[in-house]
């Protein structure tokens, strides 16, 4: 029995250590920010176009603290969402393939990392069944293992994520690609 437990533990270790999260860049005007409170902007975020189908929510401090820089880095198109994600795709309900593995955000204003509290994703219809739940949730389990990504570990994955984000005009071409089929 000692030796079977001993396995699976040197098994799941093995794989944990294969984890490695992958980066979706998104861009800053697809974010919905309300006005500032105790220095926090709430906000929230929700993209239903293959293969991502969920929304996220929680309260973003600017990198100075100043209230107003957020909404004039939307405007500038300076603002740039930046999710980490561990590539587990499960079919939805629409019969398209689907990234139900997203863990963390990072919202970058010029380059410069914010503050992200009270962060929480959900997932939407088609992508929200069982199976997409239960991959959902293990890729918060596997996430826990690779300790702080924004640190500069997976820097190139991220800037690279940053460099080409979707964008309003991206979702548009490929939900009217998607209304074609």
């Amino acid at each position: 029995m000692k030796k079977i437990i001993l396995f699976l533990f040197c098994l799941l270790t093995t794989i944990s250590a294969q984890v490695e999260p992958e980066f979706q860049g998104f861009a800053g005007n697809l974010l919905r920010l309300k006005k500032a409170n105790k220095g926090y902007h709430d906000f929230s975020m929700e993209i239903t176009v293959p293969p991502w189908a969920f929304s996220v929510e929680g309260s973003v401090k600017s990198p100075g603290g100043d209230p107003d820089v957020l909404f004039n880095g939307i405007f500038d198109e300076e603002l740039i969402v930046v999710m980490a994600y561990i590539p587990y795709p499960t079919q939805g309900k629409d019969g398209n393939e689907y990234q139900t593995g997203m863990f963390d955000l990072m919202i970058y204003l010029q380059d410069e990392k914010t503050v992200i509290k009270d962060l929480s994703f959900k997932l939407l219809s088609p992508a929200n069944d069982s199976w997409a739940k239960e991959s959902f949730e293990m890729a918060k389990s596997s996430s826990q293992m690779l300790g702080p990504i924004w640190n500069g570990k997976f820097e190139k994955k991220i800037i690279v994520a940053s460099a080409t984000p979707l964008t309003k005009k991206k979702i548009k071409a490929l939900q009217k690609k998607m209304n074609k089929k």
